[in-house]
């Protein structure tokens, strides 16, 4: 085989096992709207694409897509996951939920806040009036005391690593 049809054939090889890796990771998705007698939004690919058909946003809003997901808002405010092609991973039925952050997800009910794991399994159980994402492997809290918010710390097991005693708690 000469060097030019080898070269060819290495070439045809590297062109296929591209093609084939490209197509395993979704490529970036965006929201778009048309607004004419209602504003209506869906979600296109990079090529334009309509990957999410267009919807009223008055049935439902997308938030901005991380690692092949996004918040999905139903019409009764409740917060699930979409993936890249627009299934339900989780059912909007929380009051608020965060993308993943470190493996785990902060989630609101009406009796609180807790952490989860990215299928929806409860890890840490709702104990908090509000937390945030975890950093370095941990996470802030608080609890409404009175009229005072007091924060702190908490590990990715839900152990406390401070007490509640903080006006302001924030990874610097």
């Amino acid at each position: 085989m000469s060097i030019r049809c080898r070269v060819a054939f290495v070439l045809v090889l590297l062109a296929a096992s591209c093609t084939t890796l490209s197509s395993s990771i979704p490529s970036p998705r965006y929201q778009v709207c048309v607004v004419d007698a209602e504003k209506r939004c869906g979600v296109i690919d990079d090529y334009g694409e309509l990957k999410i058909p267009l919807e009223s946003s008055a049935l439902r809003s997308i938030g901005s897509f991380r690692d092949g997901r996004a918040v999905l808002i139903n019409q009764e405010k409740l917060e699930g996951w979409i993936d890249a092609d627009g299934n339900i991973e989780i059912e909007p039925s929380f009051v608020g939920l965060w993308l993943p952050s470190e493996g785990l997800v902060c989630f609101w009910t009406e009796a609180g806040c807790g952490f989860m794991d990215s299928e929806g399994g409860e890890l840490i159980s709702v104990q908090w009036d509000g937390c945030s994402g975890f950093q370095e492997g941990r996470a802030t809290v608080r609890k409404n005391v009175g009229e005072q918010r007091r924060l702190g710390f908490i590990d990715r097991s839900g152990k406390a690593i401070t007490e509640l005693s903080f006006d302001v708690a924030e990874k610097s």
